[in-house]
């Protein structure tokens, strides 16, 4: 597919970066203004499931450079916020598990990734390791107190 073209092409990989930190930025703009169950429910819509496997993959490979992650983490963080009740999915809609699913994916490969830098310097913990988990731990917050995931039915997919 073209998007493993780009993230395989080393020439394209600095143009490829600079438009999904421009990408996420705008995204977490325009979900932080989505208010209503309506208009999130079309953001979440057409960002699943096309786009967030790509910003799982920029993830995984420039997990080291928090000028890519740290935008992306904020917009899954965005998304996960259930400011006025905009996450009021229907009883039949599994988007709230989606969203927790795909949350989780991305916390969990970052985490990962960062487990594999090693010992760092006392000036670069901070931007490569704890503003990432501080990130991380704020989506997770906002999952497990958004009311949006009924944790009963995880045990049903294992």
């Amino acid at each position: 597919t073209w998007v493993a073209q780009i993230f395989n092409n080393s020439f394209k990989q600095e143009e490829a970066k600079r438009m999904l930190i421009g990408l996420a930025r705008d995204l977490r703009g325009i979900a932080f203004a989505l208010n209503t169950k309506t208009s999130y429910t079309m953001l979440f819509d057409w960002i699943y499931p096309s786009y967030l496997p790509i910003l799982q993959t920029a993830v995984e490979l420039w997990y080291r450079e928090p000028a890519c992650t740290t935008p992306i983490l904020k917009l899954m963080a965005e998304m996960m916020q259930n400011r006025s009740q905009r996450l009021n999915f229907d009883v039949s809609s599994p988007n709230g598990i989606l969203l927790f699913r795909e949350a989780s994916k991305m916390i969990c490969t970052y985490g990962n990734q960062i487990l594999s830098l090693g010992t760092l310097s006392k000036d670069q913990i901070y931007p490569l390791k704890l503003k990432g988990i501080s990130i991380c731990y704020s989506a997770l917050k906002s999952a497990l107190c958004g009311n949006y995931v009924s944790f009963g039915v995880f045990k049903l997919y294992g």
